[in-house]
């Protein structure tokens, strides 16, 4: 799945991050045909978003838009990091798995003259490794669309 990058409309520097969906889930949830009830947190900075929980699935979509603010003396120090989890009623929610666009290549992307939605690799990892769902495949979350502010020449 993909991450993208666009230019606003914004007058602001701004990043939209569109969480879009997330497939290949593995099984979190006990019993016999337990699933998930996965959530999106995406975070940029100090900042951090959370989408709403999908309940007993494997594959979720949720099409949430989250704004940051991008801090231009500090955007090739600020990550983009995207964390899957499955929501438990009781006890602690689980962490399956995230990835990481570093600050060195949100710089680059952002920086470009772009106005269109531009992928990102976003395989998801657990432990250093690709998290796999049920049925094998690769867990991958199209989270996201990453939008540059759109600001006045200077």
């Amino acid at each position: 799945r993909l991450v993208k990058v666009r230019r606003s409309t914004m007058w602001i520097r701004q990043l939209e991050v569109k969480v879009v969906d997330v497939a290949h889930l593995p099984k979190m949830d006990s019993g016999m045909f337990g699933k998930c009830d996965p959530y999106v947190m995406v975070t940029y900075g100090e900042k951090k978003h959370k989408t709403e929980t999908k309940k007993n699935t494997l594959n979720a979509t949720f099409n949430e838009i989250f704004t940051f603010d991008i801090d231009e003396a500090k955007l090739s120090e600020t990550d983009l990091n995207v964390e899957i989890f499955d929501w438990d009623r009781f006890g602690k929610n689980e962490f399956i798995g995230s990835f990481l666009v570093k600050g060195i290549e949100m710089e680059r992307l952002l920086q470009a003259n772009i106005s269109t939605w531009m992928p990102l690799k976003s395989e998801i990892k657990f432990e250093g490794k690709t998290r796999t769902g049920k049925d094998g495949s690769p867990t991958s979350v199209n989270p996201a669309h990453v939008c540059k502010g759109h600001f006045p020449d200077r």
